[in-house]
C-alpha cells in the first residue's frame, strides 16, 4: 500500500466489514477491492457479538513416527502439542495420542467456557505405510478438530 504499483481487485458481492479496528483500513481497503464495502453501523462489537453465539473450534494435531535409536533399538516418537514423547510400541503410542487429542480439546472447550455436553470430536487419522494393510504404519498423522457451542 505503500506504493502505487499494487493490483486491484473487483468483487460481485458487497464485503461487510466488522470488528473494532475496521475504520483504521477500510480506506485502504477499498484502494485494492472494486467492491461494495460496506461498515454496518456498531461495526466494532460484530466480532464480539460473534464470540457470544457462535461456535468454538479448536484443531490439534498429533504426530506418530516409527523410528530407530542410535542401537538400532525401535522407537515410536509421539509429536503433540505438549512436545515430544517416546513409546515402547506403535498401539501403545496410538491409544495415548488418542486420549491426549480429546483431553486437550475438552480442556480448551473448558477454558474457553463452553458446554462439556455440546462438544463434539471429530478424528481424522492418516497413515504411511511401506506395504499392505495391516502393518504398522511407518507415520500416523492423528488431526482431532472438536466444535462447541457456548453457555448461554
Amino acid at each position: 500500500l505503500l506504493s502505487n504499483r499494487f493490483t486491484q481487485f473487483r468483487m460481485k458481492i458487497p464485503v461487510v466489514l466488522i470488528g473494532g479496528p475496521v475504520v483504521a483500513y477500510a480506506r485502504e481497503l477499498k484502494q485494492i477491492l472494486d467492491a461494495d464495502i460496506i461498515i454496518p453501523d456498531h461495526a466494532e462489537v460484530g466480532n464480539a457479538v460473534g464470540a457470544v453465539v457462535g461456535k468454538g473450534i479448536k484443531r490439534i494435531e498429533i504426530l506418530i513416527k516409527n523410528a530407530y535409536s542410535k542401537d538400532k533399538k525401535r522407537l515410536v516418537l509421539l509429536f503433540s502439542p505438549q512436545g515430544r514423547e517416546i513409546f515402547g510400541s506403535y498401539p501403545e503410542a496410538l491409544e495415548y495420542a488418542e486420549t491426549l487429542g480429546r483431553k486437550l480439546i475438552m480442556e480448551y472447550m473448558t477454558e474457553a467456557g463452553l458446554d462439556k455436553e455440546q462438544v463434539q470430536i471429530e478424528i481424522n487419522k492418516k497413515d504411511i505405510s511401506l506395504s499392505e494393510a495391516g502393518t504398522i504404519p511407518i507415520e500416523t498423522k492423528l488431526v482431532f478438530v472438536g466444535v462447541g457451542i457456548p453457555k448461554v
